[in-house]
């Protein structure tokens, strides 16, 4: 069940995990979200007031994940970032420009033009997001072509050829 805590201006959502291990009450917070992890049984009156108690404990964590969070993702997917593709690593050259979507070209490195109103973790996120769909198009397509290449020489394969699931694109 999600609750939210109020710190000022800002709206923190929280979930509420009862666990059997639990002895006491513990505030576990991800990048993915802020959890309370309590006994079974506990009343939602004490896990409220608890988060209610530690809240300035959960606002500073936020913050600092987010910080931390945005600072990853720029070292990640900003200008001057490098990403592997087909065995080499390309510098990335993240450029605002006036598109309605991330563009990516591949010459000497990776040109990235993003919509001007993207900023931050936005701007980050459509980055890594466009890139993880370029490269599963550039994947399937390589597929393609070698299946051409080599259908004479490999015959009839049942199933045809499929590609494994693609990792996570890796950065320096």
């Amino acid at each position: 069940m999600s609750h939210t805590l109020v710190v000022g201006s800002t709206v923190i959502p929280y979930e509420v995990r009862e666990s059997s291990k639990a002895r006491a009450m513990k505030i576990v917070a991800t990048p993915a979200g802020v959890e309370v992890v309590a006994p079974p049984g506990t009343a939602p009156e004490a896990v409220t007031a608890y988060v209610e108690r530690r809240r300035r404990w959960v606002f500073d964590a936020v913050r600092e994940l987010a910080a931390r969070h945005e600072a990853l993702l720029d070292q990640q997917y900003g200008s001057g970032a490098k990403l592997q593709y087909r065995g080499r690593w390309l510098m990335l050259d993240v450029q605002p420009a006036d598109v309605e979507e991330v563009e990516i070209a591949c010459r000497s490195k990776l040109h990235v033009r993003v919509p001007a109103q993207l900023v931050g973790v936005a701007r980050h996120e459509s980055v890594r997001a466009a890139f993880d769909g370029w490269l599963r198009t550039r994947a399937r397509d390589d597929l393609d072509r070698f299946g051409r290449k080599h259908a004479q020489t490999l015959g009839e394969l049942e199933g045809g050829l499929a590609a494994a699931p693609v990792a996570e694109p890796e950065a320096t």
